[in-house]
């Protein structure tokens, strides 16, 4: 019976820890809106919640039951476009979604997906759009519609890159090859600003970045 009770507090115990840890995560400094400071609650949140966005938009999030949510959002607060992902309310505050940048054309949210890995939602305000889902993304440019990431289940070899707007995909080849099996640390930069793709391939992950090789290429 002692053993029972004492397998029964650890896993309490577990829960309590997993909800309660400190959010490092520098990359997310705004406490949403909807979850306490431990984002371990939908106390805050009524069966649909919605507000304005800095840019105008809107965001906002519906109670499937009392422990999962789905995210809503659009150019106005009467006809929101539903996520079909499902959220849960008790997941640290890191690995839920939350507003990171904006414009007239897109929001963009972020989560944590992994020790290492983060994933951003691209949510079109533009009708006949749809939204795009990926992690391990090195650049954007909500202006030209382009997002630059690894997509391992396609090339891992390969930096993906994809016009939101045209649904045009370019892959760019990283060789010679990462000497890491996380191809990830090998991209010194890359930037897919003004129409322009650049990438410091840092392959052999040297100290003083002796063999760093530059790609310089247009977008479609």
């Amino acid at each position: 019976m002692k053993q029972l009770v004492y397998i029964v507090s650890l896993f309490f115990l577990h829960a309590f820890l997993s909800c309660t840890a400190v959010n490092n995560n520098n990359d997310i400094e705004e406490t949403h809106p909807w979850f306490d400071i431990h984002g371990c609650s939908c106390y805050n949140m009524s069966k649909s919640s919605i507000r304005q966005t800095k840019g105008g938009a809107y965001e906002g999030r519906e109670m499937v039951n009392d422990s999962t949510f789905v995210m809503k959002w659009g150019v106005d607060g009467e006809n929101l476009r539903i996520l079909p992902d499902t959220f849960f309310c008790r997941n640290r505050q890191d690995m839920t979604p939350r507003l990171i940048d904006e414009n007239e054309n897109y929001l963009v949210t972020k989560n944590r997906c992994g020790s290492e890995c983060a994933e951003l939602r691209f949510l079109p305000l533009i009708d006949s759009a749809d939204y795009y889902t990926c992690a391990y993304v090195f650049d954007y440019d909500l202006e030209n519609h382009v997002v630059a990431h690894l997509d391992y289940s396609e090339h891992e070899d390969k930096i993906k890159v994809i016009n939101l707007k045209s649904n045009e995909v370019q892959f760019f080849e990283l060789n010679p090859r990462c000497m890491s099996a996380m191809t990830y640390y090998c991209v010194d930069s890359l930037s897919v600003k003004d129409g322009e793709f650049y990438l410091r391939w840092d392959y052999e992950l040297t100290k003083d970045k002796s063999n760093v090789i530059e790609i310089r290429k247009k977008l479609l």
